[in-house]
């Protein structure tokens, strides 16, 4: 029987421990890739992810399904774990940012395609933290406009302004830096 993710969260803080492990894999992926764009680190990424559960299972979260589905408001958690985390110091991004995004079969297309992501990715972690998480949830993350704005707690129009402020931004940066044909 598929469970929502509201009986799941129920069952869980009975005690549940089939109830915990299937809402952490259904999420967890989602929140880790998030906190990893946005921070660039996968040990701060690794932390906002067991901060994020630890305090939903620990009941320190109040989540209100009519505010929205249990998704969102565990973005919109780990959004302010990695904001407050990943303020301690960026140095860029880590290797694992790129796991998983290119395999071609053409060694010398991966490397020059790798250097591309790093490329996009370094210019992502450049962005002032409201465009970047803009960019993140909308584009990296796939969220609806009004999904991110539920997650950000900003109007639909401020997140369409911000992600059309951050394309601007970084289709200048990846100008500079010899990146053309991007769009």
């Amino acid at each position: 029987m598929n469970q929502s993710d509201e009986e799941l969260l129920t069952n869980a803080r009975r005690g549940s421990q089939a109830a915990w492990a299937e809402l952490f894999d259904r999420h967890q992926g989602r929140i880790y890739r998030f906190a990893l764009r946005m921070t660039g680190s996968s040990g701060v990424a690794d932390e906002v992810v067991q901060d994020t559960f630890l305090d939903l299972l620990g009941g320190g979260l109040r989540f209100d399904a009519g505010k929205g589905p249990l998704g969102a408001f565990l973005l919109g958690v780990a959004r302010l774990k990695s904001l407050k985390l990943g303020s301690s110091g960026r140095t860029g991004a880590d290797d694992r940012v790129l796991d998983g995004l290119v395999a071609p079969a053409d060694p010398a297309l991966d490397l020059e395609t790798r250097e591309r992501h790093r490329m996009l990715q370094g210019a992502i972690l450049s962005l002032p933290e409201q465009f970047r998480e803009a960019v993140v949830l909308c584009e990296l993350t796939e969220l609806s406009y009004e999904e991110a704005a539920t997650v950000i707690g900003c109007p639909v129009g401020t997140v369409r302004s911000r992600l059309h402020r951050a394309r601007q931004m970084l289709l200048e940066r990846l100008v500079e830096k010899g990146i053309h044909g991007v769009h």
